[in-house]
């Protein structure tokens, strides 16, 4: 069976494609990217490397010829874009006889979630359900690596900003996402199935601040913030206005208890449970 990932060469793509080289032979995988130069490690140990664009539907018509099981790893366009992305992964993944097709949507994804991205969101998981193909959707957690990367701000601060009220959600890291991922596309039984592929437990962000002072033994403590207070200081980071806008709509997704899934999938789908945000944490620090 051919399985192939297209946005195989970004952060969450490639260790996808990592963990996939460790289930599946190298002959049956093939990475689809802008980019194909960037994989040319995994083309010399035999994985079959294409060029696609998802604004370009002939160049993924070419790149899916073969494949059976499609993931689709949305790439970082604004809405509006993702939306015709997503149609030109569709149109093309019927035109080349793709069988099941796979995607990332994000825990919560439904109509009047504030997220900013949440509309192309909607739109993917919809895309799907009417391709008249086959489907798996996995609902990512937040991602627990960017806050773990936040480490040393967040020790600056005192307290980690995130305008979240008293909502939880279950943050992930990318590798168990991907490591999960992998698992689904060369398994069985998956198809038509909504995945919530989150942490071991639901954090507040209080939670995250106690975990952080504990970790580290930093001065960092709750204190509330609201979506402004996130947006400047992020602006104050050097994060562009429209990536800290965006990431405020999450924080307040999180606020409006939208992400207070249920846990468990990832342990149930590969047998071993995902890392909790303390032993990232303990981990990163441990590195140091």
């Amino acid at each position: 069976m051919k399985i192939g990932i297209i946005g195989a060469s970004g952060k969450l793509g490639r260790l996808v494609l990592d963990h996939l080289m460790n289930l599946a032979a190298a002959e049956d995988i093939i990475a689809i990217t802008r980019t194909p130069e960037t994989l040319a490690a995994h083309a010399e140990r035999g994985v079959d490397v294409r060029h696609g664009d998802y604004e370009d539907e002939e160049s993924l018509i070419a790149a899916f010829q073969g494949v059976e099981r499609l993931l689709l790893v949305p790439s970082k366009a604004v809405p509006a874009e993702r939306r015709e992305q997503q149609d030109n992964a569709v149109r093309a993944a019927r035109h080349a006889g793709v069988k099941h097709l796979l995607t990332f949507t994000v825990s919560g994804t439904s109509p009047g979630n504030p997220f900013a991205i949440n509309p192309a969101l909607v739109y993917a998981e919809m895309s799907l359900f009417q391709s008249g193909i086959a489907w798996t959707i996995m609902r990512n957690g937040p991602y627990a690596d960017e806050v773990v990367d936040w480490l040393p701000s967040i020790i600056e601060l005192g307290t980690v900003p995130y305008p979240t009220g008293n909502g939880k959600a279950g943050y992930v890291s990318r590798d168990d996402i991907a490591r999960t991922a992998a698992t689904i596309l060369v398994g069985e039984n998956h198809t038509g199935k909504i995945y919530d592929l989150v942490g071991p437990e639901l954090l507040s962000t209080e939670d995250l601040c106690k975990t952080v002072a504990e970790v580290t033994g930093e001065a960092v403590v709750y204190v509330p913030a609201e979506a402004g207070d996130y947006v400047e200081i992020c602006l104050e980071e050097g994060v562009s206005e429209e990536l800290a806008t965006i990431l405020a709509t999450m924080y307040i997704s999180i606020a409006e208890k939208r992400m207070e899934v249920r846990l468990g999938a990832i342990e149930r789908i590969t047998g071993t449970p995902p890392r909790s945000m303390r032993e990232l944490m303990t981990e990163r620090v441990a590195a140091k």
